[in-house]
């Protein structure tokens, strides 16, 4: 049997108990060049949509996790969900992208800047809920899921024959 998390339950055997709390600010402009950095570590391009037209003022916030030095190690960030046409807009939903540079990885980042973009969502009473792909290799992909299931999300198949994949939802209202 894994760990016991926090907030009740039991993990499976690769959850990481949270090692670093690292300090955390919110992303500003700034921060484009690591979030395409991290965008590109799950195939998206610099025109892609985790990071083109980055700081939209009305839908787009993230956290960048830093370092001792105060270099960025990590972010999370959210922009307005996108329907299953092409730029069909979801207004009460954000997308989340997630990413932790690869010396950092395995210190549970990721899982931490989750839950502090989770805590953003749930104070924001315009927000219904956050959408998530999964975009990783085979070898990682679950326990991906694993970590989503544990926070909440649950996979949503409905548009994987409309090539999105398996969307990863959390109400958060």
């Amino acid at each position: 049997m894994g760990p016991r998390i926090p907030g009740g339950g039991v993990a499976a055997q690769w959850y990481v108990p949270r090692v670093v709390e690292p300090p955390v600010r919110d992303a500003g402009p700034e921060d484009l060049a690591f979030l395409v950095v991290l965008a590109a570590m799950f195939g998206q391009a610099a025109e892609g949509p985790a990071v083109v037209a980055w700081m939209r003022e009305d839908s787009d916030f993230g956290l960048v996790a830093l370092d001792d030095n105060e270099v960025p190690i990590g972010a999370v960030w959210w922009r307005i969900a996108t329907g299953p046409s092409e730029g069909d807009p979801w207004p009460d939903m954000r997308e989340v992208f997630l990413g932790v540079t690869p010396a950092r990885q395995r210190e549970g980042i990721g899982p931490f800047l989750l839950d502090q973009l989770i805590e953003k969502a749930r104070a924001d009473p315009a927000l219904r809920r956050l959408v998530g792909r999964i975009v990783e290799d085979p070898g990682r992909a679950m326990k991906v899921e694993e970590m989503l299931t544990v926070r909440g999300f649950s996979a949503n198949r409905s548009y994987v024959s409309r090539g999105l994949g398996v969307l990863w939802v959390l109400d958060v209202e």
